[in-house]
């Protein structure tokens, strides 16, 4: 399996997985219609039939595949925006808490 690792957001929430950046001072509802953008953890693993999967383990459910590691992430940024979109409309959390932990093997 293939793990991108996280990337901290710049701004009041650094280090938030998963959670839109705001600039110091600015409020969530600021009156501007442009997109924030939101780092988030994807995984991909290559299938038996050989289609490479990718799925965001912070959204439940969001999964999509593609034939090649970028037609992967192409395609997991459209699920991602949509799952975000469907989960905020209905008023569920955009995202669930994704933590690493260490296991000795």
């Amino acid at each position: 399996m293939i793990r991108a690792s996280p990337v901290p957001v710049p701004g009041p929430r650094a280090g938030a997985v998963g959670q839109a950046a705001h600039l110091p001072g600015e409020s969530e509802d600021n009156g501007r219609d442009e997109e924030l953008p939101m780092r988030l953890v994807v995984t991909l693993e290559r299938d038996e039939t050989g289609m490479i999967v990718a799925e965001c383990p912070s959204i439940p459910g969001c999964v999509s595949q593609g034939r090649t590691e970028d037609e992967a992430i192409a395609n997991v940024r459209e699920a991602i925006a949509a799952c975000v979109e469907a989960r905020a409309a209905s008023g569920m959390p955009v995202t669930i808490a994704v933590r690493e932990v260490e296991v000795a093997v």
